[in-house]
C-alpha cells in the first residue's frame, strides 16, 4: 500500500478600488497577484527515501472592471448590491517531477454577476461579503511550452440557488467611502 503527503501553499493579494457615482452605484477597478507551491511525495511501504516528489509552483496576475449597484437596504448599516465585473489574467506554472520540469501558461478573460452584501461599520467604512457567482463565463487559452500543445476552454457557468451554503464561497473585503 503506498502512502503519500501533500503541502499547499498560496498566497493572493487582490485590492480594489471604485468610485461612488450616487448612493447606488460604483464603478471601479481591481488587480491580483497571486503565488503558489505545492508538494506531493508518494513512499512505498519500506522505511526511508520517497519513491516520488512531484512539485508544482505558480505564479500569476489578474486585472479586472466591475460596477456595482446597490439594491437593497436592509437596515441602516446593510445593504445588497450586484457587481457586474470583466477581467483578464495570466498563471505561470512549473511542474518538476522525475527530476524534469514542464511550463504551462493560462492565460484568460471572464465576466461575472456577482452578488453580495456590505455591513457598515461606520457611514464611510464596510466590510464586503461577496456571496456568489450567480452567473459567469469565462475563456481560457493553455499552452504547453514543453511540447506546444495548445487548449482552448470557453465555459458558462449559473449558479441559482447561491444560498445552499453560506461560507461555501463567499470572499470578505474592507471598504473605505471617501
Amino acid at each position: 500500500m503506498d502512502r503519500g503527503e501533500q503541502k499547499l501553499s498560496s498566497i493572493t493579494f487582490s485590492p480594489k478600488a471604485g468610485y461612488f457615482f450616487t448612493d447606488k452605484l460604483a464603478a471601479g477597478i481591481g488587480f491580483s497577484i497571486l503565488s503558489g507551491k505545492q508538494t506531493t511525495t508518494r513512499f512505498s511501504n519500506v522505511v526511508g527515501e520517497p519513491d516520488d516528489v512531484q512539485e508544482m509552483k505558480g505564479n500569476g496576475f489578474a486585472a479586472n472592471i466591475f460596477a456595482r449597484y446597490y439594491f437593497l437596504k436592509l437596515g441602516k448599516r446593510f445593504d445588497a448590491y450586484t457587481e457586474l465585473g470583466a477581467g483578464f489574467g495570466s498563471i505561470k506554472e512549473k511542474e518538476t517531477k522525475d527530476n524534469e520540469t514542464e511550463s504551462t501558461t493560462v492565460k484568460g478573460v471572464s465576466t461575472a454577476l456577482d452578488l453580495g452584501i456590505n455591513y457598515f461599520v461606520t457611514s464611510k467604512i464596510a466590510i464586503s461579503f461577496t456571496l456568489a457567482n450567480v452567473l459567469e463565463y469565462s475563456n481560457m487559452k493553455i499552452e504547453n511550452d514543453q511540447d506546444h500543445s495548445k487548449a482552448t476552454i470557453s465555459g458558462f457557468s449559473g449558479d441559482l440557488n447561491v444560498f445552499k451554503n453560506f461560507f461555501d464561497t463567499p470572499t470578505f473585503g474592507l471598504q473605505y467611502k471617501f
